[in-house]
């Protein structure tokens, strides 16, 4: 991270009260907008650190998916933690995950504790305010919103509480991806 000050400061934390970094997770996805206007301007999404700051920090823009976790993986990093971004499905609307390509991107965060947490601060409605333990587990409410993650063959998927009932969120194979597939999964998209 280049700048984790203004960081902090953008998401509206104060950098001397050296927050946890779930706290930076919830003031980061309570706090940048999602958005993805650049490429119907025909500008294409960088996801270099610099630009990410420039636009999400500096500029005071929003972004998306590969732009908000990318950021907060940056930030993670700079705590010390190990951030591992994973490619995902969109499926929400009910899409088997073979007719959805891998264009979302979530992060397997492990703390200085060694446990690993499910990140995600950039699906816009439905994101995750705040990590929850990786892997199937319970179900998880975060301020009225409900999340589970369940298996779905070799993927896992994180599905949310509507008023119809659990409604799948987006799966992933829970492995790292490599830059250059998260590269091209951005320029795609």
């Amino acid at each position: 991270m280049i700048d984790f000050d203004a960081y902090l400061r953008r998401i509206g934390l104060d950098p001397a009260d050296k927050p946890a970094w779930q706290a930076v997770h919830r003031a980061h996805v309570t706090t940048i907008p999602f958005e993805n206007l650049d490429p119907h301007r025909g500008i294409p999404v960088s996801l270099e650190q610099a630009d990410l700051e420039r636009k999400l920090v500096a500029g005071r823009r929003g972004g998306y998916c590969f732009e908000h976790n990318l950021l907060l993986a940056s930030a993670l990093g700079h705590l010390g933690l190990e951030v591992e971004p994973m490619l995902a499905r969109a499926r929400a609307g009910g899409a088997p995950r073979e007719t959805r390509p891998a264009t979302h991107l979530v992060l397997r965060v492990t703390d200085l504790d060694g446990q690993q947490w499910h990140a995600d601060v950039g699906f816009g409605l439905g994101t995750l305010l705040d990590p929850i333990p990786f892997g199937p587990a319970g179900v998880y409410e975060q301020s009225g919103w409900s999340f589970r993650v369940v298996r779905d063959g070799d993927e896992l998927m994180l599905r949310t509480l509507g008023p119809n009932g659990w409604a799948d969120v987006y799966s992933f194979p829970p492995r790292p991806a490599l830059r250059i597939d998260i590269e091209v999964s951005n320029w795609w998209v």
